[in-house]
C-alpha cells in the first residue's frame, strides 16, 4: 500500500522533472538568442505605449549639423575656432564638456585640458532590437569619465540606456553656439556633449529611432543624471523568478480545472508583464518578462502533455477492465482473422442454434439504400430469385417499414421448396442489415423459437455495429491524423460506447431480478437497503411491511417470519459472525403451511480491498420449491395472461444465456438452494459489473 510520505515524494519528483523540462527548454531558446528578441520587442511597446519620459534635461549636445557644416564649423577644428566654441561653452560654467567623438575627429592635435577625452563607449544592442546600453570601461571611456566628473554613480560595466523619446535631447548647432547667439545660461550646470550630428554621419537602430553614436551617449548621460538607468536582475536572479512562476504554475494547475487553469496562466502573463512595464516606466528595473513569459506559456503545456500521458494509460486501463468485465472481445473476430471468416462462422452457428435449411447474411451500410450480402450458407446466390437488394422495394419493404420479422414464399427458388424469414437486425432504431433464414415449407415456428430468433438477430446485430466501430477506428491518414480531434478523444469516445453496452447489460440483468418470482433484496452489511426486486415490493406490502424505501433487512425478516426481534438479532449475529448462509422458515398462511423460505448469504468475497460487502436475501415462496419450474414463474404475479399488456423486461427467455434457472429441465423439481445460488450469481454479476466501490442497482 503506497503511502501519503510516499505518494507526496513522487509527486514532488514529478513536479521537479516538469519544472526542470521547463527550464532546459528555456535554457536553448535564450542560446538561440530568441528571449533577447522577445525582451526587444517588448520594450519598444513599452517605449511607444510611454511615450515622452520626463526629463531635468542636465545634457545638452553641441551639435555638428549640416548647417554648422555648410557655415565652415566643421571639424576638425583648428585651434581659434575651438577657442571660441569652447569659451562661449564655458562662460556659463557647464558641470562636465565631453567630446563624443573620437578626439581626433574633434580636433586638430590634442583636446583642449578643459574637454573630456576617450575611446567610445560599446554599444549593446541585443536581440536585434537596437542600441539599448552601454559596455563601459572604468576610466577609459568618454562617458565613464563624463559621469564621474559630474559626480554621477559610475562603475557599472553596463549602462542602460533610457531614452527620452523620439524627439530626442536638446540639441544645438555648433555655429550658433560659437557665435554667442544663444541666451546667458544655456549650459550652466549641465553636461555638454561635442559630436557630429549631420545626416552623413554614422548611424545606429535604437527603440525609439536611428540616432548618431553622439546622440545615443547624450540619453545614456541623460538617463544617469535623471536617476532613471534601470537596475537589471542578474541572471541568477532572473532564472530564480522564473523558476518560481513555473513552480507555482505546477502547484496550482492541477488543482484547478481547464477554465481556471486558463484564466491563472493568463493572469500570471498580464501580471508579468505589468510588473515589467511599471519598472521600465518608472527607470526602476528592467525585469526581462520573455524568461518568466516562457515559463508561463510552457509550463501548462508540459504539465498537459504529462497529464494526457497519464491519462491514455488510465484509459487505457479503464477499456482493458471494461472489456473484461463486459466481454466485449466476445462480440469482435480473432486478430488474426479475416471478415469473412467471422460472418460464415456466424452465419454456420445461427443455423445451428434455430435448425433452419440456409442463412444469408445482408449487411445494410451506412447512408446507403441496397443491401450487401455478407455471407450465404446451405444456398447459393443464384437461388436468390429476389435479385432487387434495395430494402425500399419488393421483398424487403414491409420489414423494412415495421422492422419486424416478415414470412416471405418467394423469396428463394421455389426448387428449393422453403420459405423464408426476413429478420431485420436492428441497432436502436437504425436498420444495419437483414438476417435471412430458410425452412421447409411446411415448417412451424413456435413463439419460443421465434424470440430465440429475435435474441439471435440482435447479438448478430451487436456484432456488426462492433465491427463498423473497430474498422472506423482504423489508423487514420495523416491528413485526417492533423485535421482530426486526435486519439484521445476517439479512446475515450471507445469507452464511453463500451459503457453504454454494460450499462444495456446492466439493464437487461435487473431486468431479470425484476421479472423473478422469488423475492431479492441487497444490503449493505449494517442491514441498509440498496435494492429490492418487484416481486420483494408486492410481497412487503401484502406482510403489512408497506414502503422497503426506508426499511432495512432486520425489518424484513420480522415482517416475513415469526421470528420475535431478539431472535432476529441472534440469527443476523450468526450471519455475520460465522459468515455462511442463514435459512429460516417465514410466517404460516391460514392452512398453517409455511409461505416462505428465507435464504441470507453473503456475495462471495470482493478481491479489491474498498469494496464493499454486501449481503443477499432471498424471500422464496414455497411453491417454487415444492414444484417444478414453468415459463409463467418468471412473471409477476400481478400480471394478467395478456402478452401484449406484459413489460418485455418480464419475460424470460431460455434463448439467453444469463437466464437463472436455466440448468432446470422441464417437470424437474427446484430446491431452494439451487434457486439461491441462481439468484446471488445474477446479483454477484451486477456487483462485479459496477467496478470497484460501487453498486448500481437501482432503487424503485
Amino acid at each position: 500500500m503506497v503511502t501519503r510520505e510516499r505518494a507526496w515524494r513522487t509527486r514532488a519528483i514529478v513536479a521537479a522533472g516538469k519544472l526542470a523540462l521547463v527550464l532546459v527548454v528555456l535554457a536553448v531558446v535564450e542560446v538561440l538568442g530568441l528571449t533577447a528578441a522577445l525582451d526587444a520587442t517588448l520594450v519598444r511597446g513599452y517605449y511607444a505605449l510611454r511615450g515622452v519620459r520626463h526629463t531635468d534635461q542636465r545634457v545638452v549636445v553641441v551639435g555638428f549639423d549640416d548647417e554648422s557644416l555648410a557655415r565652415g564649423a566643421a571639424p576638425p577644428l583648428a585651434a581659434p575656432e575651438l577657442a571660441t566654441l569652447l569659451a562661449a561653452i564655458h562662460k556659463d560654467r557647464p558641470a562636465v564638456v565631453a567630446a563624443a567623438d573620437p578626439a581626433w575627429r574633434l580636433f586638430r592635435g590634442e583636446p583642449p585640458d578643459r574637454v573630456l577625452a576617450g575611446a567610445p563607449p560599446a554599444f549593446d544592442a541585443p536581440g536585434g532590437g537596437g542600441v539599448t546600453g552601454l559596455w563601459l570601461e572604468r576610466d577609459a571611456s568618454v562617458v565613464s569619465r563624463a559621469l564621474a566628473a559630474a559626480g554621477l554613480p559610475t562603475g557599472r560595466p553596463r549602462l542602460p540606456i533610457n531614452y527620452v523619446g523620439a524627439e530626442g535631447l536638446p540639441m544645438l548647432p555648433a555655429h550658433r553656439v560659437a557665435r554667442g547667439e544663444l541666451p546667458a545660461g544655456t549650459f550652466a550646470g549641465r553636461i555638454v556633449l561635442l559630436g557630429v550630428v549631420a545626416r552623413d554621419a554614422a548611424v545606429a537602430a535604437t527603440p525609439v529611432g536611428r540616432m548618431t553614436p553622439a546622440e545615443i551617449q547624450a540619453h545614456a548621460l541623460s538617463g544617469a543624471a535623471d536617476g532613471v538607468a534601470w537596475a537589471q536582475l542578474p541572471g541568477a536572479l532572473r532564472w530564480l523568478f522564473t523558476s518560481i512562476v513555473g513552480a507555482a504554475l505546477l502547484v496550482l494547475l492541477p488543482r484547478v480545472d481547464e477554465t481556471r487553469g486558463l484564466v491563472l496562466a493568463g493572469g500570471a502573463a498580464v501580471g508579468i508583464l505589468l510588473v515589467d512595464y511599471v519598472g521600465f516606466a518608472t527607470g526602476w528595473l528592467l525585469l526581462g518578462a520573455a524568461a518568466p513569459l516562457g515559463a508561463v506559456a510552457l509550463t501548462p503545456l508540459v504539465h498537459g502533455i504529462a497529464e494526457r500521458r497519464l491519462l491514455r494509460r488510465r484509459l487505457g486501463d479503464v477499456r482493458r477492465d471494461i472489456r473484461l468485465r463486459s466481454e466485449l472481445h466476445s462480440l469482435r473476430a480473432d486478430g488474426g482473422e479475416d471478415d469473412r471468416r467471422f460472418w460464415m462462422r456466424v452465419a454456420e452457428l445461427a443455423r445451428l442454434y434455430i435448425d433452419c435449411r440456409s442463412s444469408i447474411v445482408a449487411e445494410l451500410p451506412a447512408d446507403r439504400w441496397h443491401l450487401s450480402l455478407r455471407v450465404i450458407a446451405g444456398a447459393s446466390i443464384g437461388e436468390i430469385r429476389e435479385k432487387r437488394r434495395d430494402v425500399r422495394r419488393g421483398s424487403y419493404r414491409t420489414a423494412h417499414l415495421t422492422l419486424n420479422p416478415v414470412w416471405q414464399d418467394d423469396f428463394m427458388s421455389r426448387r428449393r421448396g422453403e420459405k423464408t424469414l426476413l429478420v431485420p437486425l436492428v441497432s436502436g432504431s437504425t436498420l444495419v442489415g437483414f438476417w435471412i433464414l430458410n425452412f421447409p415449407a411446411d415448417a412451424f415456428i413456435d413463439p419460443p423459437h421465434l424470440k430465440l430468433i429475435a435474441g439471435l438477430a440482435r447479438e448478430i446485430a451487436l456484432a456488426i455495429v462492433a465491427r463498423r466501430r473497430r474498422v472506423a477506428a482504423a489508423p487514420e491518414d495523416r491528413l485526417a491524423r492533423l485535421l482530426g480531434e486526435g486519439r484521445l478523444l476517439g479512446e475515450v469516445a471507445a469507452i464511453a460506447d463500451a459503457l453504454r453496452e454494460v450499462g444495456a447489460d446492466n439493464k437487461r440483468l435487473v431486468g431479470l431480478l425484476d421479472a423473478a418470482p422469488a423475492g431479492v433484496c441487497v444490503a449493505s452489511l449494517w442491514g441498509e437497503l440498496r435494492y429490492a426486486n418487484a416481486a420483494l415490493r408486492a410481497i412487503a406490502v401484502e406482510e403489512g411491511l408497506g414502503q422497503l424505501d426506508e426499511r432495512n433487512v432486520a425489518d424484513v425478516l420480522l415482517a416475513l417470519t415469526p421470528l420475535a426481534k431478539d431472535e432476529v438479532d441472534d440469527a443476523l449475529r450468526k450471519l455475520v459472525r460465522e459468515g455462511s448462509d442463514l435459512s429460516l422458515a417465514g410466517r404460516q398462511d391460514t392452512g398453517r403451511r409455511v409461505k416462505y423460505q428465507l435464504v441470507l448469504g453473503w456475495l462471495p468475497e470482493p478481491e479489491q480491498e474498498d469494496k464493499e460487502k454486501l449481503l443477499v436475501c432471498s424471500v422464496i415462496p414455497t411453491r417454487l420449491a415444492t414444484r417444478a419450474v414453468r415459463a409463467s414463474d418468471f412473471h409477476d404475479e400481478r400480471t394478467t395472461g395478456d402478452d401484449n399488456k406484459q413489460p418485455a423486461t418480464t419475460a424470460f427467455d431460455r434463448s439467453d444465456a444469463t437466464l437463472p434457472y436455466d440448468r432446470a429441465l422441464p417437470h424437474q423439481p427446484v430446491e431452494s438452494g439451487e434457486i439461491t445460488e441462481e439468484i446471488r450469481g445474477l446479483v454477484d454479476s451486477l456487483h462485479d459489473a459496477d467496478g470497484p466501490g460501487h453498486v448500481t442497482l437501482p432503487r424503485k
